[in-house]
């Protein structure tokens, strides 16, 4: 008589069974509540167990009697309690696999087998288990059930792993097909550098066989796709890409990607994808088409393994943690090729630089041996400083605010190859004292210097074996657009009046302005003329500037900004979107502008976003102030999702818990895809007198469908309040 406990086990093996059975061929009628997917997700979980426990079994049946102890009956209940609690263990992780096999983003050609292969195992085993139970002698036949059960334990297995892991997962990288060297003429940088890096962090995930978040990521067609979330990529910005905006969350974040223990993505294959995106995500983008100084091409350079035509440097590299101390956006230190020591340094923004910024260079002197200032306002005094960059040999000072005698002072820079001096006010005369006391110069720009073409051509005469590039050459190789005004007071933001200082980096430009938005005209429009315009009230203006012999600049719209009533207590009470946190609750008062453009990526430049709450800032005053309008300045670019609020609304009042609604603004939307532009949002009000504010900004819930056709909430930036 058997005993209670196993009469029980084989009763489970049978209803389990059956359960898997009638699963099986009902499978398409069924629908899981919400609340039982969790019970298919136990599937990985378990399968270890029953994998191992058959493999046991299996090994046990198919193996020699001589092997073991013969006729012992305690080897014969053990092994048939083994296959019994390995068939019911394995009945259960084939039933929770099917609910899971119900979820999205598994390709069906891909689960069919493993399905039917796991099922059948459950069904094998069964079979093996009832049938030794009742002809225990006919051990032929329960060796070929198990042997036959063992192979299509492996091949289910292997089939598992393909489609969690990625196809070819169990075999690795034995078979697979190893790609071929390339040369850098023909390397394109989707199919060279962006696929290899998407191959080995991310398509074990995101295959046809298995579409986590239905997101495909093998070939350019499915990742324009995107997944359940909508795209992935924003051509042209990746600082508002769904992919990198992932691969940038913290490691313990649930929706960071790759996934915690999966492997990561490291600095160089992040910038990557990041510079593939930003070149509009180019399938057809050539490595050799992107200047050499391109970070793109530098790293696709160190990926492919080209070697550059550079020098070779006996002086140790820079700390790694000192270099990245230096770097910033506008400060940018970048090796000269792969495994130097030497570095390039680049300044940007004429706003940006200081003397300072370029003295901090010396902690890193040894290793500079390149140093682009162009039409940086770099003075005679900072010369001395670069004087102290013992290997520089090529200098760029074009267009900066250095004069001839402070070049003819450079003495102590020996190893000088390459000097850039175009734009600036240097004679025929000064430029031959030059070129003799920089000994080892072996190349000088002299465009558009005080030097003319006749000059030129003579010194090319005198110093035939240095390239001297000049005159009309110079000029047809580089035509020079002027940069855009920019303005000079130490804040764009006032409380009463404003004199108007504007400044550009280029000597002795004329500059119009046009207060009521129309087009500038370099004869009509009003002259800017130093401390003789005040302004009274916040105010966006455009500006250009004009100087013969050079091309005017861009129309620029400049904004200056009135703020009468600065709040004594701001409180930030709804959360910050995750990738643009800017200063928290003192992001909205600071008097630091966010920017906008190409080297002002939104997540960097105090931008505060909402995308999942509202904005909800209270604004509190120790004294009552009388409130006329609140104004928030916003960056819009519609191009990549990024709209103004769906409403503002103003509450006011002396408590903060009865609070009144003053107004409700709804701004008015972009109707189709624009650029990045910065605008002022004022929200007018009955004049209200109080000592809190309430501002609430709803994000647009619904992105158009011209720019989206995914239905999800638009993201929106802002910087400054102003209240008056």
């Amino acid at each position: 008589m058997k005993s209670n406990w196993k009469g029980l086990l084989e009763n489970t093996l049978f209803v389990v069974t059956l359960l898997l059975l009638f699963l099986l061929i009902f499978e398409s009628y069924i629908e899981l509540p919400s609340w039982f997917q969790p019970m298919g997700r136990l599937h990985p979980l378990v399968l270890h167990f029953p994998i191992t426990l058959l493999f046991l079994a299996f090994v046990y049946e198919v193996l020699p009697s001589k092997w073991f102890v013969e006729n012992n009956e305690i080897y014969t209940q053990l092994a048939n309690l083994l296959l019994l609690f390995a068939a019911i263990s394995a009945g259960l992780t084939a039933v929770f696999g099917l609910f899971l096999s119900l979820e999205s983003g598994y390709d069906p050609d891909s689960l069919f087998w493993h399905k039917y292969l796991g099922s059948g195992l459950v069904i094998l085993s069964t079979i093996l288990y009832w049938f030794k139970n009742w002809r225990p002698e006919n051990k032929k036949v329960s060796k070929v059930i198990a042997f036959i059960s063992l192979l299509a334990l492996m091949i289910g297995a292997h089939k598992g792993a393909d489609i969690t892991h990625g196809e070819g997962f169990l075999l690795g990288d034995f078979g697979k097909k190893v790609r071929e060297p390339v040369a850098f003429e023909d390397a394109l940088v989707f199919e060279d550098l962006v696929m290899p890096i998407l191959e080995d962090k991310c398509t074990s995930c995101h295959n046809k066989q298995k579409a986590k978040g239905e997101l495909i990521m093998t070939s350019m067609a499915d990742l324009l796709k995107g997944g359940k979330s909508g795209e992935i990529f924003t051509v042209g910005h990746p600082e508002t890409s769904t992919l990198v905006e992932r691969l940038l969350l913290p490691l313990e974040d649930e929706e960071h990607m790759p996934p915690s223990g999966k492997p990561q993505l490291d600095a160089d294959e992040i910038a990557i994808l990041r510079l593939w995106i930003k070149h509009k995500a180019d399938v057809k983008l050539k490595l050799a088409s992107i200047p050499p100084n391109d970070s793109l091409s530098i790293l696709g350079r160190k990926r492919i393994g080209v070697k550059d035509k550079t020098k070779e440097y006996s002086f140790e590299a820079a700390n790694p943690d000192v270099i990245e101390e230096l770097n910033n956006p506008y400060r940018v230190i970048m090796p000269l090729s792969r495994n130097s020591p030497a570095v390039e340094v680049s300044f940007y923004g004429t706003k940006e630089y200081s003397g300072e910024r370029l003295e901090e260079l010396l902690k890193i002197k040894t290793q500079i041996v390149s140093l682009q200032l162009n039409k940086i306002p770099v003075k005679d005094a900072d010369l001395k400083v670069i004087e102290q960059l013992e290997n520089l040999d090529q200098l760029n000072v074009n267009f900066s605010e250095v004069s001839s005698s402070g070049l003819l002072g450079l003495k102590e820079l020996k190893k000088l190859e390459k000097l850039s001096i175009a734009g600036i006010d240097i004679n025929r005369v000064d430029i031959e004292k030059l070129i003799k006391a920089q000994k080892g110069l072996k190349s000088i720009h002299v465009w558009n210097t005080g030097a003319s073409e006749i000059e030129i051509k003579e010194l090319r005469k005198q110093f035939p074996n240095i390239e001297i590039v000049g005159g009309r050459d110079g000029l047809n190789e580089m035509l020079i657009q002027l940069n855009e005004p920019y303005i000079a007071n130490s804040s764009a933001i006032f409380k009463d009046s404003l004199i108007l200082q504007l400044g550009h980096p280029i000597k002795g430009v004329d500059m119009k302005l046009s207060m009521d938005n129309k087009a500038i005209d370099s004869l009509t429009s009003l002259a800017y003329v130093p401390n003789k315009i005040v302004i009274r009230e916040s105010k966006a203006f455009k500006a250009k500037a004009y100087k013969n012999g050079w091309l005017s600049s861009e129309e620029v719209v400049l904004n200056v900004y009135q703020n009468k009533y600065d709040p004594d207590t701001v409180l930030l009470l709804t959360k910050l979107n995750r990738v643009h946190p800017a200063n928290g609750s003192l992001t909205f008062f600071d008097k630091v502008l966010g920017k906008n453009g190409a080297n002002n990526p939104a997540w960097a430049n105090n931008w505060a976003g909402f995308q999942k709450n509202d904005m909800e800032l209270i604004l509190q005053y120790d004294k009552p102030v009388p409130v006329s309008s609140i104004s928030l300045n916003f960056l819009v670019e519609s191009e990549t999702s990024i709209f103004f609020p769906e409403s503002i609304q103003i509450w006011g009042g002396n408590d903060p818990n009865k609070l009144q609604l003053l107004t409700t603004v709804r701004p008015k939307q972009p109707t189709e895809a624009l650029k990045g532009y910065i605008q002022l949002i004022n929200c007018p009000i009955k004049t209200f007198t109080g000592t809190h504010f309430k501002v609430v900004a709803r994000p647009l819930q619904t992105i158009p469908s011209w720019r989206s056709k995914t239905k999800r909430v638009a993201l929106f930036l802002v910087d400054e309040l102003f209240v008056n």
